[in-house]
């Protein structure tokens, strides 16, 4: 299993603990999570670099982990089950609108045995207060990803959206202009590759002054 190639994402060796969960979660992703509909049905054979060391990915946007942090959109748990893996300490909340991937993640953390984390159902639009920490695969437009990060941030906070790897993503400029086009100003924006993938993973990192 490519526990190495994790090793390099993270910078660091993995806890027993972590490979452990990361191995059970790939076979129930690669197996019940498919057959649910969770990924899609060619997913199986690119389970490890297209999900879960992409996932992985978002943790090195952090020096340390956050006390809590969001997942909107997180669909069959990605980025957020891997998170919670990787952070234990960190209290994960996983939002998804609809309910049978809301149940398919539930299933997902019962299994693996994860106290740090739970599922909402709810429109990511809905979601009200600020955050210290935000995470989300690049599933909306940019206007409505920076607006959406931006309404729910707090002064201080960080977001990191996943962008796509079939090609280098747009200046990060571009994302803060599209920030203050829908009302949130000191949007702060950079773009980081985590080059150890190939493609990179490209990571949108946004901070609300």
């Amino acid at each position: 299993m490519p526990f190495s190639v994790l090793e390099q994402v993270l910078g660091r060796p993995a806890k027993d603990a972590e490979c452990d969960l990361m191995q059970a979660f790939a076979g129930w992703l690669g197996t019940e999570g498919a057959d649910a509909g969770g990924i899609g049905p060619h997913e199986s054979s690119r389970l490890w670099d297209r999900h879960l060391l992409d996932s992985a990915a978002f943790s090195t946007c952090w020096s340390t982990p956050p006390t809590e942090c969001l997942d909107l959109g997180s669909g069959a748990g990605l980025p957020g089950i891997v998170l919670a893996i990787l952070w234990p300490g960190t209290e994960m909340l996983l939002v998804d609108r609809s309910g049978r991937r809301a149940r398919l993640m539930r299933r997902a953390i019962r299994i693996l045995g994860l106290e740090n984390v739970s599922v909402v159902q709810r429109d990511v639009f809905e979601l009200a207060g600020e955050r210290e920490a935000l995470v989300m695969r690049a599933t909306l437009p940019p206007a409505s990803a920076a607006g959406l990060c931006g309404d729910l941030l707090a002064p201080g906070g960080q977001a990191v959206v996943g962008l796509s790897r079939s090609q280098a993503p747009r200046s990060a400029e571009q994302w803060t202009k599209q920030g203050e086009a829908v009302g949130v100003p000191g949007l702060e924006t950079r773009i980081e590759a985590v080059k150890v993938l190939d493609p990179p993973a490209w990571m949108l990192i946004m901070s609300k002054s």
